[in-house]
């Protein structure tokens, strides 16, 4: 008890300290899309109709993961600890599938805003189709999207790499990117927090003598809502670090952004994966975090692998710590670390047999990529492309492209499909097949990525490309 009131005071006293940065800011609460530059560019009726597309987007079939995971956050808004109720399952069932994957902070991200539709609990039917919570959730998401798009247009306009007349076009190219969309509001994932926060506390970052604590809070509580974001840590490291060298007026402001970035994540990601919590024997030897050490080929001998994962996430990190440019504006540096962001979600997904939730935290990438489109043209050849990422899924049972046939009681066409190939022992083939042509799309836009970041300077707000 004693630990749950110091954390209840420390996080109330930082809700306090970010209300107080936010009224003392000039952009007041535009500050959660980093300003309200991109709203005041492209006006409020694309945005209305995106939230209109996410509601008609209902009519579609929602992907297998939303009712595992919807029902397990009714069973929290019920009372029940689902952490405690997995530890206690896991101790001697030795489980492969979890309802709920991921940490407290999505939880309480996801959950806390489902409570809008608690009046209407009483019509739930674990059997039946769960259609208030499809809406709910595609509306949050899409919320989320708005968020993360108009966060980075906001800075891209605000530092003048961008013209006024560019984001319309770039907006509705990022927020209906074929493979952002059909993850977040057609298939229903949940990583859209996470990556909203992190992509806003990073360009916060530019706001370090102003809102360090707000910056602080969302890099740190965004890289706390799922294990896979701490991929991601070392290049955020990276970039506070040479911040802090590079910029000796701002070396307080910076240091204790550093720190307190640190002390979230410990706080709410570490600490309970490390202590004796119901969250650490939840997720123990959980086959999923196992991942990364599946792709992997011996040298020589059996007695030594190399761990292609993880070979492939140290190549990205080194070679964009090797290749920073020290005299870099922020800017630049900004711009940079969220391209890697795509640069690293592809490559861990492409290496591994990745959920397709971890593809979204690339959408900061493809909104820079398509703010440095000359048209409409190449903004569609940009973005259109993306889909064949998911096509692994599409053509699968996992997410069936064709599930919206059962709402006129007709079967799917690939699942069907899919158990033919099995009796035929070709499963492996079709699989393969399908996932082959997802990896090679995630490397073209690793290098697509790379070759953005690279070329980008930016001096005196002018890029030169």
């Amino acid at each position: 008890m004693l630990w749950a009131g110091a954390l209840f005071f420390a996080f109330s006293w930082l809700l306090c300290k970010i209300r107080q940065e936010v009224r003392k800011s000039e952009d007041g609460l535009a500050v959660l899309t980093y300003s309200g530059t991109a709203v005041k560019a492209i006006g409020r009726k694309p945005i209305i109709v995106s939230f209109v597309v996410a509601l008609v987007s209902a009519g579609i079939f929602y992907g297998c993961d939303l009712q595992v995971i919807s029902e397990s956050i009714v069973m929290w808004q019920k009372g029940i600890d689902i952490y405690q109720l997995d530890a206690c399952i896991n101790s001697y069932k030795n489980m492969e599938l979890y309802m709920w994957q991921y940490e407290g902070a999505m939880l309480a991200g996801y959950g806390l805003p489902s409570y809008l539709s608690y009046p209407f609990l009483t019509f739930f039917r674990p059997d039946h189709y769960h259609w208030i919570q499809s809406i709910e959730y595609k509306l949050i998401n899409m919320l989320l999207i708005n968020g993360t798009v108009l966060s980075v247009l906001s800075f891209l306009l605000d530092k003048g790499l961008i013209r006024n007349r560019q984001a319309k076009l770039v907006y509705y190219f990022s927020v209906f990117n074929p493979m952002i969309f059909w993850i977040a509001i057609i298939f229903i994932q949940f990583d859209m927090l996470p990556i909203y926060l992190v992509t806003l506390g990073i360009l916060l970052i530019s706001k370090a003598r102003q809102e360090p604590i707000t910056a602080a809070f969302f890099l740190g509580y965004g890289i706390s809502c799922k294990v896979t974001e701490l991929m991601f840590f070392p290049s955020i490291c990276l970039l506070l670090v040479s911040l802090f060298f590079a910029y000796k007026g701002c070396r307080k402001e910076i240091f204790g952004l550093m720190t307190g970035f640190i002390i979230i994540v410990t706080v709410l990601m570490l600490l309970p994966r490390m202590l004796e919590t119901p969250i650490k024997l939840a997720f123990h030897a959980l086959p999923q975090a196992n991942r990364i050490w599946y792709t992997f080929f011996p040298y020589i001998t059996n007695a030594v692998y190399l761990y292609v994962a993880i070979a492939g996430l140290i190549f990205a990190f080194m070679h964009s710590a090797l290749t920073w440019n020290v005299r870099g504006s922020l800017e630049e540096h900004l711009i940079k670390t969220l391209l890697m962001l795509g640069i690293i979600t592809f490559v861990f997904s492409s290496l591994t047999i990745s959920t397709p939730s971890f593809y979204l935290t690339a959408l900061p990438s493809f909104v820079i990529l398509s703010s440095r489109c000359e048209n409409a043209y190449e903004l569609f050849l940009k973005n259109v492309f993306s889909v064949l990422i998911v096509v692994c899924f599409l053509f699968g049972p996992v997410g069936d492209v064709t599930a919206t046939l059962q709402f006129f009681g007709k079967q799917p066409i690939f699942s069907p499909v899919f158990r033919l190939a099995e009796e035929a022992g070709i499963s492996v083939q079709w699989n393969s097949l399908l996932f082959t042509i997802s990896v090679a799309s995630m490397w073209v836009y690793i290098k697509v990525f790379s070759s953005t970041l690279s070329r980008t300077r930016i001096v005196d707000n002018v890029v030169e490309m």
